[in-house]
């Protein structure tokens, strides 16, 4: 059956990078197929591809999406990202994890849709081929910045990583302790993510009133 979109997600799929300057009668061609099918999702359980089924390119329709690596947070997703394609064509299982910051709805097309595309558009190809690089440059940047973060970041990454809805508690020694970083430097860091209104002290208790937001502060 056909997947029928809103206009609003049809000019997502359209204006997507792997589409971008396709005639709409190639939209159609992918909506129509079987091999294109529409998935909703729930905040916060990890989107999981099911057992032995073949790779899949997703495009977010709505919601965001957490990608993490190693636990590590790296990227945000919004309406318009596309997802899974460096595990698209590698056999082994792909490192990153998805977690859906709230509800919402993904396209996903088939490994076998996308190989199909790739052999008959050449405008499709190039679009791909150019998405490819540019992830690797994004990524590149952002392994370099996971390396060698600020206090600020190294705190936001790691009171995402221990928060239990929304609250951390730690106390300020055995937290700079964790992180590697004077006192002087934690209470620095604490300011500066208080001023931004990302997080909130309350003794030993660290609060997070926005995740989203303290999520993207970490990965802009």
């Amino acid at each position: 059956m056909a997947v029928v979109l809103p206009e609003s997600q049809r000019s997502l799929l359209a204006g997507c990078p792997l589409f971008q300057g396709c005639p709409p009668a190639l939209v159609d061609r992918v909506l129509d197929s079987p091999d294109c099918v529409l998935e909703s999702f729930d905040g916060g359980e990890p989107l999981r591809q099911p057992a032995h089924a073949p790779p899949r390119l997703g495009l977010v329709l709505e919601g965001r999406l957490q990608v993490r690596q190693q636990r590590l947070p790296v990227n945000v997703l919004g309406p318009g990202d596309l997802f899974g394609a460096s595990a698209l064509f590698h056999e082994g299982e792909s490192p990153a994890l998805l977690i859906p910051l709230a509800p919402g709805r993904a396209l996903f097309l088939s490994q076998n849709l996308v190989d199909s595309l790739l052999e008959q558009e050449a405008r499709v190809r190039h679009n791909y081929l150019r998405y490819l690089s540019q992830r690797i440059c994004f990524l590149s940047g952002r392994i370099q910045s996971l390396a060698q973060p600020g206090a600020e970041v190294k705190l936001a990454r790691y009171l995402l990583e221990e928060q239990r809805q929304g609250v951390v508690s730690i106390s300020a020694a055995e937290l700079a302790r964790r992180l590697s970083i004077g006192r002087a430097t934690l209470y620095r860091a604490f300011q500066r993510l208080e001023e931004d209104r990302l997080i909130r002290r309350e003794g030993k208790t660290v609060v997070l009133p926005d995740l989203p937001a303290l999520q993207a502060y970490i990965t802009q």
